[in-house]
């Protein structure tokens, strides 16, 4: 399967990035990055790998939640038509998941 990156997860991206460069250095925010792009790029040889996420079981969609570093998760769905893998967003835990649903509501 091919993995694309929605508009959304691409800025989310760049928020993480920025957000770790203030906070623990470039050096390491170019790790996390690496590491969640990393995790994304398995998701082509095994898209189902992460479980259905719960917080989205009554969307239509059925988005998985692909935990990294135990703090971030990349939210992406299984596009069966397209033999693609649509990341939709990459999401802090620590954040509300109510904020989370709202941002995906586009998707629907």
């Amino acid at each position: 399967m091919v993995v694309k990156w929605s508009d959304p997860s691409k800025r989310a991206l760049r928020s993480i990035f920025s957000y770790y460069c203030d906070v623990v250095g470039r050096k390491r925010a170019d790790k996390l990055i690496a590491e969640i792009k990393r995790s994304a790029m398995r998701l082509e040889n095994s898209p189902r790998m992460a479980a259905v996420d719960p917080l989205f079981e009554r969307s239509p969609r059925k988005f998985r939640s692909l935990v990294v570093k135990k703090i971030h998760k990349i939210v992406y769905y299984i596009d069966e038509r397209d033999n693609c893998v649509y990341i939709a967003d990459v999401w802090d835990c620590r954040q509300d998941p109510e904020k989370l649903m709202r941002r995906l509501n586009d998707w629907e």
